[in-house]
C-alpha cells in the first residue's frame, strides 16, 4: 500500500476505515505508511549501508525461491504465514517495504528477522499484515521488474538480470531460501519460471463462491463501491443499468484468474510447482508445510515446532455474507462450472 495508489479510488476515505475501524492491523498498515514517507529523505544513508552489505556478500543463486501465488481472497498470505513460522526460510517483511531502497539493510534491522514470533502471526486484513516483523508482498521490490500496476503484471525483460542479482544478493545476505506471497506473481509465473531458474510456485485456490463473496465485501471496504474493480485481473462495471453487475465482474475476475493458471502451468516443469486448496491446507497444515519443503529441495523444517504446536485442523474463514439478490446471482453465474483439476499437494 506505501508503494503505490494508483489501484485505490479514493485512499483518503480507505486510510479513515482503517485509522477507526476494530482491527489493529489497518491502524498499523497506515503506521507503516507513515514510517516510509516520513524515512524518504534518509533513503540515501539507507542506500549506502546496503551497497556495503552487497561488498561484504558472496554471490549465491542456489537457494530455492519460493512463490505462492493465487487470485486476491484465495488465503496466500495465511499459507505463506504457516509457510514462514514451521519452514527455515526468509521472507520480505514489514521493515522490507518501509526501507524500499535498502530492503536487505532494512531487513536486517532485527538480529534474527525470520525468527518464529511466540505465536502463529494468522491475521491480515487485505494481504496487510502487523509488525515489523509481518510477512510483506514485496510490491515495491517487485515493481522494479512487474511494473506498478497491482491488478496486472507487466515483465520488464531488460530487467531480469537486475532481478537475479537482486535474490543472488539476498540470498548472500541471509544463507536461506527466499518466501514470498504475492498474488500478482500469478500473472507472470511462466516468466519468473524462466528467469529465475530456482524458484518454484505454490498456487493456491479456494472455493469460487467464497472468493466471489469476500472478494465483493473487499470492493466495498477498500474501493467503498462494489462497482469498482480490486485485486488481480479485475474490471469495473461499465453499466449502471443492471444493479448486480457488479457481480458477474467478479466471477468473471476469478474464471480469468484460472484461466491464466491454466495457461502457464504447462509450461513450467511439474517438478516446480504444487497446486493446494485453502480447505486442504487449513485439514492438514503440517502435511502442506512438509509438502512445500520437498517441492523447494528439503527446505528445513521446524520439526520441535510444529511437533510442539500440534498443528490440526484450522476452521475455515467464511465471514463475508451476501445478500439474497447477490447469492442468488452468483449461483446463476457459478451453476454448471466445471471444477478445474489439478495436482495437490498429496502427490508424489
Amino acid at each position: 500500500m506505501a508503494a503505490n495508489y494508483q489501484n485505490f479510488r479514493s485512499p483518503l476515505r480507505l486510510a479513515s476505515k482503517m485509522a477507526f475501524g476494530s482491527d489493529a492491523i489497518g491502524r498499523w498498515a497506515l503506521m507503516q505508511v507513515a514510517a516510509t514517507i516520513a524515512l524518504r529523505p534518509l533513503q540515501r544513508l539507507f542506500a549506502r549501508r546496503e551497497r556495503a552489505i552487497v561488498k561484504n556478500s558472496h554471490h549465491a543463486d542456489d537457494l530455492p525461491i519460493i512463490l505462492v501465488v493465487g487470485g486476491p481472497r484465495t488465503g496466500t498470505t495465511f499459507a505463506s504465514q504457516l509457510l514462514a513460522r514451521y519452514l527455515d526460510v526468509s521472507f520480505f517483511n514489514n521493515a522490507t517495504e518501509i526501507f524500499s531502497e535498502s530492503p536487505l539493510w532494512g531487513t536486517q534491522l532485527y538480529r534474527d528477522p525470520f525468527a518464529p514470533t511466540a505465536r502463529l502471526q494468522a491475521g491480515s486484513l487485505y494481504g496487510n499484515t502487523f509488525g515489523l516483523r509481518g510477512i510483506n508482498d514485496g510490491f515495491t521490490i517487485w515493481n522494479e521488474w512487474l511494473g506498478d500496476d497491482r491488478y496486472q503484471a507487466n515483465p520488464i525483460d531488460q530487467k531480469a538480470d537486475a532481478m537475479r542479482h537482486f535474490f543472488a544478493n539476498w540470498s548472500a545476505a541471509f544463507g536461506k531460501p527466499l518466501l514470498n506471497k504475492n498474488n500478482r506473481n500469478l500473472d507472470a509465473m511462466q516468466w519468473l519460471a524462466s528467469e529465475l531458474p530456482n524458484s518454484v510456485f505454490v498456487v493456491v485456490r479456494r472455493d469460487p463462491a467464497q472468493v466471489a463473496s469476500s472478494l465483493i465485501a473487499a470492493r466495498e471496504y477498500v474501493q467503498g463501491d462494489k462497482n469498482l474493480r480490486w485485486g488481480l485481473l479485475s474490471t469495473d462495471t461499465e453499466s449502471d443499468d443492471d444493479p448486480l453487475a457488479y457481480v458477474d465482474r467478479v466471477v468473471e475476475q476469478i474464471q480469468q484468474i484460472d484461466r491464466r493458471i491454466e495457461e502457464q502451468l504447462p509450461h513450467i516443469d511439474e517438478k516446480r510447482w504444487i497446486d493446494v486448496s485453502y480447505s486442504d491446507y487449513c485439514e492438514s497444515p503440517d502435511e502442506f508445510v512438509r509438502a512445500v519443503a520437498k517441492l523447494a529441495g528439503n527446505v528445513p523444517v521446524r520439526e520441535r515446532l510444529l511437533n510442539d504446536e500440534q498443528v490440526g485442523a484450522i476452521p475455515f474463514r467464511t465471514r463475508h455474507q451476501l445478500s439474497v439478490d447477490e447469492r442468488s446471482r452468483l449461483d446463476t453465474m457459478l451453476g454448471g462450472t466445471p471444477t478445474l483439476s489439478h495436482k495437490t499437494m498429496a502427490r508424489e
